[in-house]
């Protein structure tokens, strides 16, 4: 007999019998196959999980990016809007505490006709909006 054989006798010796020895070698087998396969599910989900975890950060990283750029749109009109206020109420002298004023009381109205235009397309805020005027 050649080694191979040798060992394979006493593999079978070992376990108790060739009986005992094909089901050891089966039971190896599908327990293997089932280990693999719960990995290879595992790692597909991983994966998934991945591929959703970055779309939403590049989602994330993306609408920040449109928002800080509107942001800073924003504040540099701002600033714009200022520096002209500030140099008209330099221009016009002794009137230019008029100007702001004049100038505060429009934004006031701006903003409080668009916050309650705001309020009236939100359900709940118009909800709010209906009670605190009493209607």
């Amino acid at each position: 007999m050649g080694d191979g054989l040798v060992e394979l006798a006493s593999q079978i010796k070992e376990a108790g019998g060739p009986r005992k020895w094909v089901f050891g070698r089966i039971t190896e087998f599908v327990i293997g196959a089932a280990v693999g396969t719960t990995v290879g599910v595992a790692d597909l989900l991983n994966s998934s999980i991945d591929s959703v975890t970055s779309a939403l950060d590049y989602t994330g990283t993306s609408a920040t990016d449109a928002f800080d750029t509107v942001g800073q749109t924003l504040l540099t009109l701002n600033a714009q809007a200022f520096n002209v206020v500030s140099d008209t109420a330099k221009l016009v002298g002794p009137f230019g505490p008029l100007v702001l004023v004049f100038v505060a009381v429009v934004l006031a109205a701006l903003i409080w006709r668009a916050g309650r235009a705001f309020m009236a397309d939100v359900p709940i805020l118009s909800a709010i909006q209906t009670f605190m005027d009493g209607k």
